[in-house]
């Protein structure tokens, strides 16, 4: 199987710091942008960003379609060109070599490992919760509870608390993608309540349970949070 690998300094220069006027490199301007992909080693350069980079994750008003429009004439006089995936394949597949990944690659952030999901204890807490949500709703056999609680089990939810106790690239990404309207709550406050979605579902699943499932069913742990975290600093 043939992987292209992102370059994931120079793809977040722009799909996440381009429109951070607290980045070292803000504004960023095309022909710069253009230097320093020349100057980037290697004969192929990946460069991955999401849709919702250009007027999502940047407003119209931060100059990324400006940026976008000078790019092209910017690289190609750097003596750079453009290859489509396939393009890029035929051309370089002879010179592929191997890709050491972590040992449960699962995301694009950080270094790919689990530690994103799962390097915090308000994470840990909540990945507790959600397999004891998909254990009970397996017990009741109700296919909408199962799926309920397979939306509830998605990896966003603990994205979105990647943040809580770090700082850093990693975490601003997190806390980007956290809604709005959750800060006001404060970091404490947001694990609380996350926490509470997922008791309550548990808790609710008694109703559709016998006695007997009940009883195969361990009680819910406590699971406390720190105190006095302090907000991650985000920059639209």
């Amino acid at each position: 199987m043939k992987l292209f690998a992102r370059h994931t300094d120079l793809s977040d220069d722009v799909g996440y710091r381009f429109s951070n006027q607290g980045w070292a490199g803000w504004p960023l301007m095309a022909d710069q942008y253009a230097d320093w992909l020349a100057n980037a080693s290697g004969e192929l350069l990946v460069i991955g960003w999401d849709f919702e980079t250009f007027g999502e994750h940047h407003r119209q008003d931060s100059g990324i379609f400006e940026f976008m429009a000078a790019l092209p004439a910017e690289v190609q006089k750097r003596g750079l060109s453009f290859a489509t995936p396939s393009e890029a394949l035929v051309k370089y597949a002879a010179e592929s070599c191997d890709l050491p990944l972590p040992a449960f690659a699962s995301t694009w952030a950080g270094n790919g490992g689990l530690e994103f999901f799962l390097g915090n204890g308000a994470q840990q807490a909540v990945f507790q919760l959600m397999v004891q949500a998909y254990q009970k709703a397996c017990l009741t056999g109700d296919a909408a509870l199962i799926d309920l609680a397979l939306r509830l089990a998605q990896s966003d939810n603990l994205h979105m608390l990647q943040w809580y106790g770090r700082s850093g690239d990693d975490a601003n990404v997190s806390a980007y993608f956290t809604p709005d309207e959750w800060w006001s709550l404060g970091p404490d406050g947001i694990v609380w309540q996350m926490q509470q979605v997922y008791k309550n579902f548990i808790a609710a699943l008694d109703a559709y349970l016998d006695k007997d499932e009940l009883s195969q069913v361990e009680p819910i742990p406590f699971l406390p949070v720190r105190r006095k975290q302090a907000l991650p600093v985000v920059a639209d």
